[in-house]
């Protein structure tokens, strides 16, 4: 049996783009000869898909499942049928962008390895030279996928695109339906005070989209990677830190006059600690590798290079390319003790908003309040600590706001400060749970809120 196809599946994405996107699939038809797949199963199969395009001018998409009939048979069948399953996994989730992006240095790479490789076939038949014309002609060679920009009259086709209905979500209600909500090759930021839940949010949203089958990468430099995972695996599935116990669970709703009704409800959660939970969540992650990876950097260790090779080395290694990045918090980067705190922390937040362009994923990241921000019952984008430029760099701006009075009451509040190509809504008021995990159980829009706090909200207990 041949070997199987390396961790590295930037040509099984190429053969996605192939079999199920008839735009880019043309594109990857017309410049990469079938030679350049240094892998022989996926080179045999986009023999077969090319010769279909050959044939019919489009990707074959439902009829992929023909196409691998072909080699579904002897020694070579389990091959295949790994190769189909993931390319069918890769259906809905390839990132197009991204992975045309890298496609120019793959291609590079390959036409000036096979060159190399002709290269020295001509010298060792004594034929210096054209061995030279060779390696010129190869490092000369051009990809075809180079952004030329928008031309106008081509620009309706590209602004009524269909897109992803809700690609991401922050799973809470009143923000998603007004359409404040992370998206690709944008950045957002989460205001909020120390101590007060920043991480939480970040983890609930992580939670959410990983439920949409987004692959997420949760990069921590505060908090341990254990207990980043902890916080998962306790929202996931609504458990209790220690032993289970029963737990009491606030609902908020409005009323058509502006009032709130908060009731609550006592359910009974199983604990992280009780005596078959670990059994329980070995069985129920079992199938969930690669689509949430937890790295821990020190503060102040990580750069944006080295968060770059980091990514890359997941592709590379786990042919793990993430929809989205989570950074808690990038205020802690390292930064070069010569230049000015303010003026690197402000020049992290661009990079970040860059790779999330270039990688075409969203990128999410907290931001600390500054000391003005303590004083405060709803945090502004002037309370951005350090570099008040991260307000003009970040798409989309939320404050995550929550006294020590409502701390007790289990509710927060979150203000939406910047919403690019959108309208700001107003403040939301979420009822939370955190003692199973649950940043958010329900939501509502602001209104007379503070007159109902007080008087209605039953107290923790």
């Amino acid at each position: 049996m041949e070997p199987i196809v390396p961790e590295s599946n930037l040509q099984l994405e190429l053969l996605a783009l192939l079999s199920f996107h008839d735009k880019e699939g043309e594109q990857v038809r017309a410049a990469f000869d079938l030679e350049l797949y240094d892998q022989k199963p996926i080179q045999r199969l986009a023999k077969k898909i090319y010769s279909f395009y050959d044939n019919f001018h489009t990707a074959p998409k439902t009829h992929i499942g023909d196409i691998f009939k072909d080699f579904m048979v002897g020694e070579q069948r389990p091959l295949y049928e790994d190769l189909y399953s993931r390319l069918m996994e890769m259906k809905d989730n390839v990132n197009v962008e991204y992975t045309l992006s890298k496609f120019n240095e793959f291609l590079s790479r390959q036409v000036l390895s096979k060159g190399i490789e002709e290269a020295y076939g001509a010298m060792e038949n004594g034929n210096l030279e054209e061995a030279k014309k060779i390696l010129n002609t190869a490092s000369k060679h051009s990809a075809t996928f180079t952004d030329l920009g928008l031309d106008i009259a081509d620009s309706p086709e590209a602004i009524y695109k269909e897109q992803p209905d809700r690609e991401f979500t922050t799973g809470i209600a009143e923000l998603d339906i007004r359409e404040f909500y992370p998206a690709r090759q944008e950045l957002m930021l989460i205001i909020g005070l120390m101590g007060k839940g920043k991480t939480w949010m970040l983890v609930h949203m992580g939670v959410h989209n990983l439920r949409m089958k987004k692959k997420i990468l949760h990069i921590s430099l505060e908090m341990g990677s254990r207990k980043v995972a902890e916080r998962y695996i306790r929202s996931l599935f609504k458990l209790t830190h220690n032993k289970g116990a029963s737990v009491p669970i606030t609902n908020i709703s409005a009323t058509p006059t502006g009032d709130y009704i908060f009731s609550e409800r006592v359910e009974t959660r199983p604990g992280m600690w009780d005596a078959d939970t670990k059994e329980t969540l070995e069985t129920s992650l079992s199938g969930q590798h690669n689509r949430l990876i937890i790295k821990e950097f020190p503060p102040r260790v990580l750069t944006i290079p080295r968060l770059e090779a980091y990514i890359d080395a997941l592709e590379q290694q786990k042919a793990f390319i993430p929809d989205m990045l989570i950074v808690d918090y990038p205020d802690l980067f390292a930064f070069n003790p010569s230049k000015e705190l303010r003026q690197e922390i402000g020049e992290v937040t661009m990079q970040l908003r860059r790779i999330s362009k270039e990688r075409n994923i969203a990128v999410i990241g907290v931001s600390q309040s500054n000391r003005g921000g303590a004083s405060k019952d709803v945090l502004t984008e002037k309370d951005l600590s350090e570099d008040f430029s991260k307000g003009f760099t970040a798409d989309r701006i939320a404050s995550f706001n929550r006294t020590e009075e409502e701390e007790d009451k289990n509710v927060a509040r979150i203000r939406v400060l910047k919403n690019r190509d959108n309208a700001r809504p107003g403040d939301v008021i979420i009822a939370q749970a955190l003692d199973i995990g649950q940043f958010s159980v329900a939501s509502v829009m602001h209104s007379e809120y503070y007159d109902n706090l007080k008087a209605q909200l039953p107290s923790k207990k």
